[in-house]
């Protein structure tokens, strides 16, 4: 499959439980803590949450099965709203940017895992 071809949401969010798997320790080794949660499969709208957890920032990605992907970051103090945008991910491609989005704004400088394909 190619990163800009659509994909269904198993391949989508079978591709962000495993950039989670691959890069927690490296992001452990930065002061990241990252995690993956998922609801019931048999909810009527099933998602996959990826949490970054900074000292400084926590970050969230929400990808439902509907392709709408919500982005949040936050001051660890929850004041200060860093990042806050919805988009459509129907790619890899587009997952890939909604994860350089987030993991970028938790780390507070331009970063990129590559999704494991």
């Amino acid at each position: 499959m190619k990163i800009d071809e659509p994909a269904e949401y198993p391949i989508l969010s079978q591709a962000l439980a495993r950039w989670c798997e691959q890069y927690r320790p490296e992001l452990h080794e930065r002061g990241v803590e990252a995690s993956v949660s998922r609801s019931s499969d048999s909810v009527e709208k099933p998602m996959i949450a990826l949490a970054l957890d900074g000292a400084d920032r926590l970050g969230q990605l929400l990808l439902w099965s509907t392709g709408e992907t919500e982005l949040g970051v936050i001051e660890a103090d929850g004041e200060t709203e860093i990042l806050v945008e919805t988009r459509e991910t129907t790619t890899l491609f587009g997952l890939q940017e909604s994860v350089d989005a987030v993991t970028s704004a938790v780390l507070a400088e331009e970063t990129t895992y590559r999704l494991p394909l």
